[in-house]
């Protein structure tokens, strides 16, 4: 995946699912080579972690409170790091948050 595959207009899907968060460090997304976006909801209570890594501790990433802005990341504004795998924690007990990713149809 690269930057001409967005220019010569490849096709995309999208998967849009709702995701447990707890305490302990979950992955949230594979390393995947198609990804071309991904966007994160805030969670409606307590703090989110969000981390381009195998395993991610509270507060030591990006945070996300109720009243963030969704988390969106992009081939064109990130280049590969969208491509990375993302883990994910929570500072309180269990919550379920929205995630979208974009991928393009794999040819």
């Amino acid at each position: 995946m690269c930057m001409e595959d967005i220019r010569l207009g490849r096709r995309t899907n999208h998967l849009h699912r709702l995701f447990a968060v707890t305490t302990g460090s979950k992955v949230l997304f594979d390393r995947d080579k198609l990804r071309t976006q991904l966007m994160v909801y805030p969670p409606l209570s307590g703090t989110l972690t969000i981390d381009a890594a195998d395993s991610v501790t509270a507060n030591a990433g990006i945070t996300m409170t109720a009243s963030s802005h969704p988390l969106l990341m992009t081939v064109e504004t990130h280049g590969d790091l969208v491509t990375n795998r993302f883990s994910v924690i929570h500072s309180a007990g269990g919550i379920l948050i929205f995630v979208s990713e974009g991928r393009l149809l794999d040819t």
